[in-house]
């Protein structure tokens, strides 16, 4: 029944994507202006750009790109980078490792800010640590990223210079030198979503700590912090399971924003370039591999849902 109830779920999984990749396609060519003329300059003559976009395959009627473009995603072909010459999986490959080093980084720092302060505040609701909390949460929730991004670009890399202003080392950097360039990044990155995990915490525990069981672990005379961690936190783990899975695919997301401050050459970098320079096949390659992993991750956070609670097996019945 597992097994059925996957095979269903993959079935939705390639409708979404499906529904993914034709908006892709019609947002890319209803972006203003003309990657041949882009290409060549303002200094090209029409006949110049005519020329070009037949060599692209821009002069083609849209039904006609369309059908080619689903047909390169049946064989996994994002095409090629008009401006990169080289193909757009092999150009995201590359840039691949920086991005999801920052997005694992951050990550884990908002599990570390999130989960213990909201463990904190829900534990001692009402007190000074609950007030701060809350206090920190809505100070993370109100600050623009790029903001935050800029103040410490000032104050702890430009002015200070204990962190670098841009970039993540040259080709020869140790993995120590890429984890220093990283950190504000991954900071900027890691507070909006380890606002969302306290928040979410904090009345997850609140709620489980005001529960029959809870009581009764208590008055067995169990240690506080063994029903704390054992009893109670055990039981908020579901709407955890899915902030954090959400975390995750939100900071992929978030990462065009974050590379671009920073000057790093990752993903979300790459994209930006795509954009402006009308680079189709980078735009909807980059836009289908994130849209493509956010969806897988939502299945796996299903399917982790059966294993955290064997009630919702029923779910792929």
């Amino acid at each position: 029944m597992f097994a059925y109830g996957l095979l269903r779920k993959l079935g939705s999984v390639v409708a979404v994507m499906f529904i993914v990749a034709t908006t892709v396609f019609v947002i890319s060519r209803v972006i203003p202006g003309d990657p041949a003329g882009v290409m060549l300059g303002a200094a090209a003559t029409p006949e110049e750009i005519a020329r070009l976009r037949v060599e692209l395959g821009l002069d083609r009627p849209l039904p006609v790109q369309y059908v080619e473009f689903m047909g390169q995603l049946l064989r996994l072909d994002l095409g090629q980078s008009i401006f990169l010459g080289q193909p757009v999986l092999e150009a995201i490959i590359e840039r691949s490792g920086l991005t999801f080093a920052l997005c694992a980084f951050a990550t884990t720092l908002s599990v570390l800010i999130g989960l213990p302060l909201g463990i904190v505040a829900g534990v001692w609701r009402g007190s000074w640590v609950d007030r701060a909390a809350s206090g920190f949460a809505l100070l993370g929730a109100s600050l623009p990223s790029f903001w935050i991004a800029l103040v410490l670009i000032r104050y702890l890399a430009a002015e200070t210079g204990w962190f670098p202003v841009s970039g993540w080392g040259g080709p020869d950097a140790t993995m120590p030198e890429r984890l220093h360039h990283l950190i504000l990044p991954a900071i900027v990155l890691a507070l909006p979503p380890g606002v969302l995990l306290l928040r979410t915490t904090r009345a997850g525990m609140m709620d489980v700590l005001s529960q029959d069981y809870v009581r009764t672990a208590r008055a067995k005379g169990l240690a506080p912090w063994t029903v704390v961690m054992k009893h109670a936190l055990r039981n908020t783990m579901l709407p955890l399971v899915t902030v954090i899975g959400l975390t995750v695919a939100m900071l992929v997301g978030r990462t065009v924003v974050t590379e671009t401050v920073f000057g790093l050459p990752g993903i979300g970098n790459m994209v930006i370039a795509g954009v402006q320079r009308r680079d189709y096949p980078v735009i909807q390659g980059v836009l289908m591999v994130i849209s493509g992993f956010y969806v897988l991750l939502n299945l796996f956070v299903d399917i982790l849902y059966t294993r955290l609670d064997p009630r919702l097996r029923g779910r792929f019945a």
